[in-house]
């Protein structure tokens, strides 16, 4: 076979003419590489190794969007995954760091009898060279933006050894006129789809090349968050771990507290993404909590949200702080928890954004009041806020915090309707990806 027919069936046609002009975007070593590929997956496709798989992390905030798919590969015989923590990316310098990321520690500790599983990924590694003794089949990226990882583990590099494959960690629930990880996704083999509109946006952007696909068949991250169903105080969400999951374990909510959390979005309206509610609401709710200690509120902001408020010079550190002390006294808190699915399970009521997390909160069974940004979204979006408590200003958001206090939730019935029919049609999305990935090697 020449050189040209193995990279046409690993790596796309720009590549391919790159490669061929000598273009540095290919390893220098690109006609060992191709060798090491084909006799890789020549072996796998004889059975004679299982399927090993490299899960791309940097943060524990998105980990829930790979969390189901690594730990059913850990159970599968037919599989050998393992989770390479990139070294971190500093947002305030713009830069890659290049010592080890500390977060490797949270996933050791997370998976504690797979430990040798997580990986430090070495910031200077070019992946075809540590691929040629690592033997990654197929690489996961939870993220879709290159320039946050080291040159060597960018999808340019890992697609000269490996097939890529993306679940990503937002839902694509906003209009877009072009597919807007493009750049990304030209490199990407399996596009793991976190509803139609993205496969259909993936789809446009790259007319479907036989080596490069979309796939609607359902987000793992909806089944991982779908066994929380029941853990609430408020109205029927108890029963809902019998409507929204039959599998679901109920666990003890915290008796006579109503339990509240708040995600402001990160963004202002001069960034166009959606205006952030935080300063709309901050002091209202700061008042309410404070006069109603059997509710609590606990507030979880997009991680870059104070970020960006930094840098816009809204807020100063002094005064992120002082407001830290300030909610504290008013019966608030902010969250500590590296994944939201565990605060989810703390959670009664979702106040909130927009945000891809809304999708996540409602296959738990448990209302959703929803604050409306000027972000175009889509009609499958809109179908889902008839099942959620749409607050246009804090007149309405009042009255829905006291109706959920007096444990009310109207929307119940409607909420877990649109739930199955919106989000979980879609059955054992984690086992069919498995699937694919073991078809894929023949």
């Amino acid at each position: 076979m020449s050189l040209a027919s193995i990279a046409n069936k690993c790596m796309p046609r720009r590549a391919v003419h790159a490669l061929r002009r000598g273009y540095r975007t290919c390893s220098p070593d690109a006609r060992r590489n191709a060798k090491y590929i084909k006799k890789n997956l020549r072996m796998k496709r004889e059975g004679s190794l299982p399927v090993k798989v490299g899960f791309v992390v940097q943060m524990p905030e998105v980990w829930d969007k790979q969390a189901a798919l690594f730990e059913r590969m850990l159970g599968d015989d037919r599989f050998d995954p393992y989770i390479l923590v990139a070294p971190a990316y500093d947002f305030v310098n713009k830069k890659v760091m290049e010592e080890a990321n500390p977060e490797a520690a949270w996933y050791c500790e997370k998976y504690a009898d797979a430990s040798d599983r997580v990986i430090d990924y070495p910031a200077d590694a070019f992946f075809p060279d540590y691929n040629k003794e690592a033997g990654f089949e197929y690489i996961f990226y939870d993220r879709p933006y290159d320039h946050y990882l080291p040159e060597g583990l960018q999808t340019g590099a890992v697609m000269q050894a490996a097939k890529i494959a993306m679940i990503n960690y937002c839902t694509t629930d906003w209009e877009m006129d072009d597919f807007e990880y493009y750049l990304f996704g030209r490199h990407v083999t399996m596009w793991f789809a976190s509803n139609r509109v993205e496969a259909a946006n993936f789809r446009k952007g790259y007319l479907q090349k036989s080596w490069r696909k979309a796939y609607d068949i359902g987000y793992p991250a909806f089944e991982y968050y779908r066994d929380l169903a029941g853990n609430s105080n408020i109205g029927n969400a108890g029963a809902s771990a019998q409507a929204v999951s039959a599998d679901s374990t109920e666990q003890e909510p915290v008796e006579g507290i109503t339990r509240f959390l708040w995600t402001p979005r990160w963004s202002t309206a001069e960034d166009n993404m959606g205006a952030t509610s935080f300063f709309t609401y901050l002091e209202q709710l700061i008042a309410y909590f404070s006069l109603h200690p059997e509710v609590k509120l606990t507030v979880r902001p997009h991680p870059l949200m104070f970020d960006n408020f930094l840098a816009k010079g809204l807020m100063t550190e002094a005064e992120i702080s002082e407001l830290k002390a300030r909610c504290a006294a008013a019966n608030i808190d902010f969250d500590q928890n590296r994944m939201i699915l565990d605060t989810f399970r703390e959670t009664d009521v979702l106040l909130t954004d927009y945000s891809s997390i809304i999708s996540l909160f409602l296959v738990t069974g448990k209302p959703v009041v929803y604050c409306p940004t000027d972000v175009e979204l889509t009609a499958d979006f809109e179908r889902l806020l008839s099942g959620m408590y749409v607050a246009e200003s804090w007149d309405s958001l009042k009255r829905y915090l006291n109706a959920m206090r007096e444990g009310d939730d109207p929307l119940f019935d409607i909420r877990n309707r649109i739930v199955q029919k919106e989000l979980l049609s879609k059955k054992d999305a984690t086992g069919r990806i498995m699937e694919i990935l073991v078809r894929s090697r023949r």
